[in-house]
């Protein structure tokens, strides 16, 4: 049976991860299926995929403060190419806006495996356009459609990919019945319900709006649920307004919910407009690439969501949500009275999960192996060449002067200046796969380094490095990662430990 590696960017919610479940979960039995990613959120969706039989594997982003940024790269091209050679990969499918340097070092490694980008369009115009110079690394990209692509104006729109439907979680799940949903995030099933999701807020203050959409609510006398990241310091929440913690995916429950006030990502829109739902949409303007404001402004017009301009604050947002409350009528019936602009064959655009499961099945049959041409492999290595220039500068310059310009021109963490010193511990449940001379029992001095197989949100948000492997994981791997990891850090002592649960 092929293998499908599915690799997922860090970002800053849960998009990609999503997306890339909805894809696992549609390949099902054709072939076998490890997600990766390099985002924490991967401890919330292991549930999700584990009854198909998806193993998972944490691979730490860039943006955590462990590794220095000038290495990191190096470091994912090891950990893609020891993943893909455990799993015997055939097909490696990357779902992001920006493939990272790493990921096309290991391609040049893995000439046996074919590369897939799963590109999601509408970018913001002139946005990312560095991005594209990675397109000769792939053998395939996928465009999931966006029921807003109509207004694409971004780099992606000319570009040639396998467009294919929007790829939504509700092609491969069935949201619950009201009452099962409403019951299962202790509402009323019989209460008009408001809902407030305005993404992770990490990309800005929420709050403002988030306040306006409650106030509304409140005048209507509806029953008001939000999740915790929609909830800031500036909110007024009092015994009326339900939060939702540790909901996922919130598609499953969407028929608890009468009118949803939601940010405007690409996964938010094909859930809740293509589920019916009365949708008002806050786009956040902040986005580096995603172009919210377009997608909302888009989706307004076509008469499926309502708006609101984020250049006009929360009065824009009490005006949308008054306006979709008018359109809805009843609510109940949001989904005919949002619709009536003949939007009908928009909403209808669904299966796009099975159809990115089909194209990366039939690839893994039958793809005969790396074969580039002349022009493609000239491409490569420029690419190749201008991201060693830029690593030889920083090089040059040294660490300090490296770090102090990305903080100027980045908001990210730009990473320690060296390797870190540490300890490694080795999780119990691993350490017999080590050879016993691995391990030296001198008390532990350094900061912890932890490996692990445990996939649990209080390792991987916590403030401790950690190595974690695929379950399972074959000796050969298990002392390969132990390599990797004494490439990546300072390794003063391996120590066996279990690792409470």
């Amino acid at each position: 049976m092929p293998h499908v590696l599915l690799i997922t960017s860090n970002g800053t919610g849960m998009g990609h991860l999503t997306r890339q479940t909805a894809v696992a979960a549609a390949i099902g039995n054709r072939a076998d299926v490890t997600l990766v990613s390099l985002s924490s959120g991967l401890a919330a969706v292991a549930d999700q995929v584990a009854h198909v039989g998806v193993r998972c594997e944490y691979i730490p982003s860039y943006q955590q403060p462990w590794l220095p940024r000038m290495n990191w790269n190096d470091y994912l091209a090891q950990r893609v190419v020891a993943i893909a050679t455990e799993v015997q990969a055939d097909v490696i499918a990357f779902d992001g806006v920006a493939p990272y340097h790493g990921l096309m070092q290991a391609r040049q490694k893995l000439a046996g495996t074919a590369f897939v980008w799963i590109r999601r369009g509408m970018w913001r115009a002139g946005a990312n356009r560095g991005a594209l110079r990675a397109e000769p690394f792939f053998d395939l990209i996928i465009e999931p459609g966006d029921l807003a692509a109509a207004a694409d104006v971004g780099a992606t729109a000319s570009r040639t990919a396998e467009r294919i439907a929007p790829i939504s979680v509700l092609d491969v799940r069935t949201p619950l019945p009201r009452a099962q949903a409403a019951h299962a995030l202790g509402l009323d099933p019989d209460r008009h319900t408001m809902l407030i999701t305005l993404g992770s807020g990490a990309l800005g203050d929420t709050s403002q709006a988030a306040a306006a959409a409650i106030a509304v609510a409140r005048k209507h006398h509806m029953q008001i649920a939000t999740t915790q990241a929609a909830l800031q310091a500036a909110v007024d929440v009092s015994d009326d307004v339900v939060v939702l913690q540790g909901v996922y995916p919130l598609a499953d429950y969407v028929n608890a919910f009468d009118l949803v006030v939601s940010a405007a990502g690409y996964n938010a829109v094909h859930e809740f407009v293509q589920a019916g739902i009365a949708t008002v949409l806050v786009p956040n303007a902040q986005t580096a690439t995603d172009d919210q404001v377009a997608r909302a402004r888009t989706l307004d017009h076509m008469g499926v969501a309502v708006w609101a301009d984020p250049q006009l604050g929360a009065a824009a947002v009490e005006s949308a949500v008054e306006r979709a409350i008018d359109s809805a009528g009843q609510l109940r019936g949001a989904a005919a009275a949002l619709n009536q602009r003949g939007a009908a064959a928009a909403l209808n655009q669904r299966g796009g999960a099975t159809q990115a499961a089909d194209l990366l099945a039939r690839l893994a049959d039958e793809f005969a192996g790396d074969d580039p041409d002349f022009a493609r492999e000239a491409a490569r290595l420029r690419y190749l060449a201008r991201s060693m220039a830029t690593r030889n500068v920083a090089r040059v310059i040294g660490p300090d002067l490296t770090n102090r310009l990305r903080r100027s021109s980045w908001s990210g963490t730009a990473g320690p200046t060296e390797p870190l010193t540490v300890d490694l511990y080795v999780d119990a449940e691993i350490a017999p796969q080590l050879p016993p001379e691995t391990f030296i029992e001198l008390g532990a001095v350094s900061p912890p380094v932890i490996m692990t197989n445990r996939l649990e949100p209080r390792l991987l948000r916590g403030k401790n490095p950690v190595e974690h492997l695929i379950s399972g994981a074959s000796n050969e791997y298990v002392r390969e990662r132990l390599r990797i990891a004494r490439t990546a850090y300072r390794v003063q002592r391996v120590v066996s430990e279990r690792i409470d649960q």
